[in-house]
Parts: C-alpha cells; sequence; structure tokens
C-alpha cells in the first residue's frame, strides 16, 4: 500500500495536463505522417526492396505515434484520477499534507 500523505494535488493535476499535451501532440504527429503517407506513396520505380522498407519505415512511425498517443493519455487520465482521490482524501480527513513531512523528520532524528 502506497502512503499518499504529503502528495501534492497540484502537481499530480500538472502531471495530467503534460501528459494529456504530449497525448495531443503526438496524435497530430500520427496525423500528419498518415497525409503525408497518403499523399506521397512510395514510386512504383523503386525496386522492390526499397519499396517494402519505405512501407516498413511508415508502419513504423504510424504505429509509434498511435502507442505514444494512447500512453500519454492513458497515464494523464491516471494522474487526473489520482488528483481527485488526493483532494477527496485530505476534504474528508483521511490525507494529511503535514502528516507525511513530520514522519520524514522523525526517521531523519
Amino acid at each position: 500500500e502506497v502512503d499518499l500523505n504529503g502528495v501534492s494535488p497540484f502537481w499530480t493535476f500538472t502531471g495530467a495536463l503534460f501528459g494529456w499535451t504530449l497525448s495531443f501532440l503526438a496524435w497530430n504527429a500520427l496525423q500528419l505522417a498518415g497525409q503525408y503517407y497518403l499523399r506521397h506513396p512510395a514510386n512504383p520505380d523503386w525496386i522492390y526492396p526499397v519499396q517494402r522498407l519505405s512501407g516498413f519505415f511508415q508502419s513504423l512511425v504510424i504505429g509509434a505515434s498511435a502507442l505514444a498517443t494512447g500512453i500519454f493519455f492513458f497515464t494523464g487520465t491516471g494522474m487526473a484520477a489520482l488528483s481527485v482521490r488526493l483532494v477527496v482524501g485530505r476534504l474528508t480527513g483521511e490525507l494529511s499534507a503535514e502528516k507525511a513531512d513530520a514522519e520524514k523528520e522523525e526517521d531523519e532524528e
């Protein structure tokens, strides 16, 4: 079990905004790459191995961008849920901002 005392909801929500921003940027990169590849298909005059490598790298870029979009989105969503949990915990008195600081001071002594 993780002790959430002393964890700031502000910083967890800031992390959520950062994750969502990265997700948005990755989504835009995914769209731009897809549009570029649609408008610039592999040249049929190229030798076959070059055509296949071109398709491989196109799939790699699209797949990596899609993966990054999902990872950053769900990371941001999890951080936002943690922020809500911290706020609810502090409002109900279950969590304290100072308790973790007091425990750290006792550990240092």
